[in-house]
């Protein structure tokens, strides 16, 4: 089986590592990629365009970045109140989130993106 390679891009309520039931909702964008090379090249121009659009990230490893601004919320009916919005990019391979420090090469570029973004 050949591997192939997603980024996910996400919009909720909840940060993007939280895995609710039907959290797959939540996804706004699915990329697909033959090649991890595309696919990390990728994930980092999208990881420097949402530094420059949002105000706060935060990371859970390198494959699941939480983005979100101050004010941008949503009216929860069941909860009665706003909630702030997040917006996530995940890193996936064959469908899981993909662990980077199994590869040195792929998160030494993704490690120097994140640096000159200041991530």
């Amino acid at each position: 089986m050949k591997n192939y390679w997603t980024i996910l891009i996400t919009e909720g309520d909840y940060e993007p590592w939280v895995f609710l039931d039907g959290w797959e909702e939540n996804i706004k964008e699915r990329m697909v990629f033959e090649y991890k090379k595309d696919a990390v090249q990728k994930y980092s121009e999208l990881l420097k365009l949402y530094k420059t659009r949002y105000q706060h990230s935060e990371k859970r490893g390198l494959s699941i970045f939480g983005f979100w601004n101050e004010g941008e919320e949503v009216y929860c009916e069941a909860c009665d109140e706003f909630l702030q919005v997040f917006h996530g990019l995940l890193f996936l391979e064959n469908g899981l989130i993909y662990d980077f420090d199994k590869d040195e090469e792929s998160k030494r570029e993704l490690l120097s993106a994140m640096n000159e973004y200041n991530l």
